[in-house]
C-alpha cells in the first residue's frame, strides 16, 4: 500500500468506515500474523492474536496520531498481545497441566483467521525445501534461548527488517539500549548455532 493511499484509509477509517479499516487488514494481516507467529511459533495463537491486535486496532484508532508509522503502532499492539500471552502463558501452564478437562482457553484457541495464514508456496525443489525447513527450525530454537527483549529485537531487526529507531520507538526503549540487546542476541545466536562461519 502506497503511503498516500494508507494515510487515506486510515483517516476514513478513523472516522468509523469499517471498508476502509477492512483495506488496512488486507495490506497488514500477513505482516501482523508472521510477526505473532515468528515470537509464539503457534500458528494458532498466532491467528487468535491477530485478530486480538485489529479489534485493538479499530478500538484506538481515534488515538492514533502519527507519531511514529503506522506498521509501529500496529506491531507495538502484536508486541503487547504477545507480552500478554506469553504472561498467561506462564502462569497458566501448571494449571493447564494439571486438569484433565479442557478449558475455555482451549475453545478460544480453535478460533482464528481462515484462511489459515501458512505458506502457500513452497519451494519447488524439494531437497532445498528440506534444507531451508530444518535451517528455519535451527534458527527459531535459537531464538527461543534467547532472554525475551533479545529475542523482541533479534526479530524486529532481523525479520520484520524495522530499524533501530522505529524498535526503540515501538518497544518504548533507548535507541542504544537496542543496540545492546542486538549486540547480546547476536552473540548468543552465533554461540547457539555453533560460531560465526554458520548463518550470521
Amino acid at each position: 500500500m502506497e503511503p498516500v493511499e494508507e494515510q487515506r484509509w486510515i483517516e476514513r477509517a478513523r472516522e468509523g468506515e469499517a471498508a476502509a479499516f477492512g483495506s488496512i487488514i488486507t495490506a497488514y494481516q500477513r505482516k501482523v500474523f508472521n510477526f505473532i507467529m515468528g515470537m509464539t511459533r503457534d500458528p494458532v495463537v498466532a491467528d487468535e492474536l491477530t485478530q486480538e491486535v485489529f479489534l485493538k486496532a479499530w478500538k484506538a484508532l481515534p488515538r492514533f496520531r502519527g507519531e511514529s508509522g503506522f506498521q509501529t503502532w500496529l506491531f507495538q499492539i502484536a508486541l503487547n498481545a504477545t507480552r500478554s500471552w506469553g504472561r498467561w502463558k506462564k502462569i497458566g501452564l501448571a494449571r493447564f497441566v494439571s486438569l484433565s478437562e479442557p478449558t475455555d482457553r482451549d475453545q478460544d484457541d480453535k478460533i482464528g483467521y481462515a484462511p489459515p495464514l501458512t505458506d502457500a508456496h513452497p519451494d519447488a525443489d524439494p531437497s532445498r525445501q528440506t534444507e531451508s525447513a530444518a535451517l528455519r527450525e535451527r534458527l527459531s530454537r535459537a531464538m527461543d534461548r534467547l532472554p525475551p527483549r533479545e529475542k523482541e529485537v533479534f526479530h524486529l531487526r532481523h525479520y520484520e527488517d524495522l530499524s533501530l529507531k522505529e524498535i526503540a520507538q515501538l518497544m518504548g526503549i533507548a535507541e542504544g539500549s537496542v543496540k545492546a540487546h542486538l549486540f547480546h542476541a547476536l552473540e548468543k545466536m552465533r554461540d547457539f548455532l555453533g560460531g560465526p562461519s554458520h548463518v550470521l
